[in-house]
């Protein structure tokens, strides 16, 4: 798996923080690749259980359905590109500069 910067999200995108543990981890993570081969009509949290080789009862546990996991996705996105975006910035005094970048 690639590593991630830890970002911190609300709690209401998630019932218990993947990030803390592996298998969360590996939710979130075989969850993009696999919506990404299959897209999101064909994606389940079985399919999902079965490719991590847990149960659907612990994704469950993580996200209460597809929907909250697609919001969690999104917002780790758009935080991640946040960050991104202020780390390149940084220094930069000149405001066409930070435009450009």
């Amino acid at each position: 798996m690639l590593l991630r910067p830890t970002i911190k999200l609300s709690d209401s995108h998630y019932l218990k923080n993947p990030e803390e543990t592996e298998l969360g981890r590996n939710i979130v993570g075989h969850s993009i690749l696999m919506i990404e081969e299959m897209g999101i009509e064909q994606f389940t949290f079985k399919k999902l259980a079965e490719k991590i080789g847990s149960t659907e009862a612990s994704v469950y546990r993580y996200f209460e359905n597809k929907h909250q996991l697609l919001l969690y996705l999104i917002s780790w996105y758009w935080t991640w590109l946040n960050h991104r975006i202020i780390h390149y910035i940084e220094g930069k005094s000149n405001r066409q500069e930070r435009l450009e970048v």
